[in-house]
């Protein structure tokens, strides 16, 4: 052999073997390219599931809000039916007439008005008179010369539905 063959199968050894490097290489790059577009399209479907775990988080935002809201409107309301309401509405109608309106939900027997103490206000009707259901029974308070700024008043009556006498407290003042 020739030492110019040598210097032949040494150049075509050294060839091989960089084109066996070369393919290594390439495999090694396409191998890299399809994690990395692996990775680039996982990278995709997790900003996607982000995007859409946002949007669920806003609208339950919503909704909760609007659940709150509904049960703000529910506890008022059971507060409000919690409470009883007077059974008489007391208004001033006048200068010194008042009129107490019948709320009781049905009619009111032996309707009496009178103050502590006695004798400050004078009814239209009489003592013990029947009001119908949001019928006013009116009486005159003020005016007079020795009549207090304010009196303490009972209005008494007897349910017809139980049969029980009840009554209610108020204030009323000149003012």
């Amino acid at each position: 052999m020739t030492p110019s063959n040598i210097l032949n199968l040494a150049l075509l050894f050294v060839a091989m073997l960089t084109a066996v490097f070369t393919f290594l290489q390439a495999r090694e790059a396409r191998i890299a390219r399809g994690a990395s577009e692996k990775a680039r399209d996982e990278a995709d479907e997790f900003l996607a599931a982000a995007k859409r775990a946002a949007t669920a988080a806003e609208a339950s935002a919503g909704s909760s809000e609007r659940s709150a809201a509904a049960l703000e409107r529910q506890a008022d309301l059971a507060e409000k039916a919690s409470k009883p309401a007077d059974p008489w509405e007391i208004e001033k109608v006048g200068q010194h007439r008042w009129a107490a309106t019948n709320k009781t939900g049905h009619k009111a027997m032996f309707v009496n008005i009178e103050t502590s103490p006695p004798g400050h206000i004078q009814s239209e009707r009489g003592s013990y008179a029947d009001v119908a259901q949001n019928q006013s029974l009116f009486f005159i308070f003020g005016g007079g010369l020795t009549d207090p700024s304010s009196v303490d008043v009972e209005i008494s009556w007897r349910s017809p539905v139980t049969r029980a006498s009840e009554s209610q407290h108020f204030t009323v003042s000149q003012d």
